[in-house]
C-alpha cells in the first residue's frame, strides 16, 4: 500500500515517527483482520513533512503485510475486488486521522510459499 495524506495530521499522530508507525501498523492490521484470520504487518514506513510557506503538510505511508490465504475469513475473491475493498477501508479509516487521503496503490498478490506458518502466529485473547 502506498498512500499520501495531505492537509496536516491529527493529534493522534504526534511528530514521533515510531509512534506514528505503530498507529498506522495497528490500523492496517485491524482492516486486514476483517478479511483474514491472521495478519503479519511486515513493514511500515511513514514520512511526514511539516507545512511550509509553499506547500501543505503531508505524510507518505507505505505498508507491507502478509495474510495467509488459509486464514481468509471470507470466500476467495478476485484480486481487483479485494484491492478495491482494502482501498475503501483504508481511505475511510485514514480520513479520521488526515484531512485528505490519496491512495496511490493498494496491491494484492498471491504467493504460494510466502505465507508464514499459521500455527506460529501470535493469537489475541
Amino acid at each position: 500500500m502506498d498512500v499520501l495524506c495531505l492537509d496536516g495530521y491529527s493529534e493522534a499522530l504526534p511528530g514521533d515517527g515510531e509512534h506514528t508507525e505503530l498507529v498506522i501498523e495497528d490500523l492496517v492490521a485491524l482492516i486486514l483482520l476483517d478479511l483474514f484470520d491472521a495478519v503479519v504487518v511486515d513493514g511500515v514506513e511513514v514520512t511526514c513533512l511539516p507545512k511550509t510557506q509553499n506547500r501543505q503538510s503531508l505524510c507518505s505511508l507505505q505498508v507491507r503485510a502478509v495474510c495467509p490465504t488459509e486464514a481468509a475469513s471470507t470466500p476467495a475473491e478476485s484480486l481487483e475486488t479485494l484491492e478495491a475493498r482494502l482501498e475503501n477501508a483504508l481511505c475511510c479509516s485514514l480520513i479520521e486521522l488526515f484531512s485528505t487521503v490519496l491512495i496511490n496503490t493498494v496491491s494484492v498478490r498471491y504467493e504460494r510459499n510466502a505465507a508464514p506458518d499459521i500455527a506460529a502466529l501470535p493469537r489475541s485473547a
